[in-house]
């Protein structure tokens, strides 16, 4: 009997299994996760104290971020940053969210019109509803690598609704 109550809830999930209706069958993974969205290029702007550093160093040492094929650029040094927008190709920039407003502007005028992934660290609920407010998509440090890849995954679907893709 427990054979029959497996085939057929995985059929029925088989049954469902158009485009998003697949997610249920894999759990926690998106669908770009899953199907191979396009690795993207980030910029992250630390200075000094920044957590950025940290996250930085997590992305590198990764596996489940490495797999996705994610560049990851980094630079502490606001000349440095200008010179990088100016001159690079980037989909995201990634900074505290203390910084985003200062940077807002520069991202507005780069080439490729990178989308703000502001990283909000030991943040408190109203710190991320807050963020969720005026970003729309936050990173949240620390963090595991899926949550990472997640918020990604929304910085994208923003930037692509946005009409920022390159």
């Amino acid at each position: 009997m427990r054979k029959v109550t497996a085939s057929a809830v995985l059929f029925a999930g088989v049954a469902l299994a158009c485009g998003d209706k697949l997610i249920l069958l894999l759990g926690a993974a998106r669908y770009r996760q899953v199907f191979g969205g396009r690795p993207v290029s980030i910029l992250a702007y630390s200075h000094g104290e920044s957590v950025i550093s940290e996250i930085v160093r997590e992305f590198e040492v990764q596996p489940a971020l490495k797999r996705a094929g994610h560049k990851l650029y980094s630079v502490d040094d606001p000349d440095k940053f200008g010179q990088a927008l100016k001159v690079g190709q980037y989909d995201l920039v990634m900074t505290e969210v203390k910084d985003a407003d200062a940077l807002a502007g520069e991202l507005r005028s780069a080439p490729s019109r990178p989308t703000l992934l502001p990283v909000l660290y030991m943040a408190t609920r109203a710190d991320e509803k807050a963020a969720a407010r005026k970003y729309h998509c936050f990173l949240k440090a620390p963090g595991a690598p899926d949550r990472y890849l997640e918020a990604i995954d929304d910085a994208l679907e923003l930037r692509l609704r946005r009409g920022n893709s390159n």
